[in-house]
């Protein structure tokens, strides 16, 4: 298998070697003035010649009876093409050239509203800057700046209509594992699923607690994330403190979360009778008023209750709680 990385990518062979993965690397330098020269615009054949010239071949394998194989192409022509739409069109025209299924991940960091035109040439897009381990922060960094956890979920609000099958935004690898306390890795995790974002681990594998396993590898909230319908949730309802949000899934199920965003311990109720949940953008409306829902805890699997009678938790600091609904036949 191949791995296919930007010559300026740092390969971090010791995380590698722990892994028990074996590797080899083979720089290229790369003319990048003379490659633009040459091609004068041609999209096709200056990806051809970029790949060549500018791509590292690093062979994986892993003793055992698998094996890991993917393709990641970091930056590709960023200092060759002048817009993002150009760098994406000759990443496509790499796709179609290596003969076989890729997955296209597209960052730009949001600069470029992605969600308007990356489905056009990848299969998911960085929605905003990079993500640090904090819950409410934001950090500068000269000429940029990495946002918190609630400071990138605020940001996704409006661009729920772009995600979905074929086509997802990305808020950014997920940071469970580095936050500071176990409420803060499970909103984050819980949060990230009901967006259908991609969940991609960005902490220490070989050295993650217990607690952090059991959260990354939680499988009812994974599902979730991956549910068919494949649609993000929506801000049901949204205070200073608390919020709700509801994500519509296959089989007229629905995820429910009660997202702690204070310091405090909250009491949320959840009056399913008279709620008016309804998805516009979708044509989704659970009924409550006509229909009944069999509730289970997310998170431990334990069965609580139905939508017969209002919900009534109370919510640890920072804390979320997850719930499906599914249908009573």
């Amino acid at each position: 298998m191949a791995l296919i990385l930007a010559s300026a990518s740092p390969i971090r062979a010791h995380m590698l070697e722990a892994a028990g993965v074996t590797f080899k690397v083979q720089p290229a330098d790369v003319d990048e003035a003379a490659i633009k020269a040459n091609h004068q615009g041609d999209t096709a054949g200056l990806a051809a010649e970029l790949a060549a010239a500018k791509a590292v071949a690093v062979s994986v394998s892993r003793p055992g009876d698998w094996t890991i194989g993917s393709d990641s192409l970091v930056n590709v022509g960023a200092r060759i093409f002048d817009k993002p739409r150009d760098r994406g069109e000759a990443v496509e025209h790499l796709r179609m050239f290596s003969g076989r299924p890729m997955i296209l991940s597209i960052c730009e960091w949001g600069d470029n509203q992605p969600w308007l035109w990356a489905k056009e040439h990848g299969h998911l897009w960085r929605t905003t800057g990079d993500i640090t381990n904090c819950w409410d922060c934001e950090l500068g960094h000269g000429n940029w700046i990495s946002h918190g956890v609630l400071r990138i979920l605020d940001k996704q609000v409006p661009l729920r209509q772009h995600s979905g099958p074929d086509g997802w935004n990305d808020p950014d690898m997920m940071e469970v594992g580095n936050m500071a306390t176990a409420a803060e890795n499970r909103s984050h995790f819980a949060m990230w699923a009901m967006l259908s974002a991609p969940l991609i681990m960005g902490t220490d594998v070989p050295g993650m607690t217990a607690e952090t396993r059991a959260i990354l590898t939680n499988r009812r909230l994974i599902a979730i994330d991956q549910d068919p319908l494949g649609l993000a949730a929506m801000r049901w309802r949204a205070y200073p403190d608390y919020e709700i949000w509801a994500k519509p899934m296959a089989n007229d199920r629905w995820a429910i979360a009660l997202l702690n965003r204070s310091d405090e311990t909250q009491s949320i109720e959840v009056d399913w009778a008279h709620g008016e949940l309804r998805d516009d953008l979708h044509g989704r409306d659970p009924a409550f008023a006509t229909r009944t829902y069999a509730i289970e805890n997310a998170w431990t699997g334990a069965a609580e209750g139905t939508t017969a009678r209002p919900l009534e938790r109370r919510v640890g600091p920072r804390d979320t709680l997850v719930f499906t609904l599914t249908p009573r036949q």
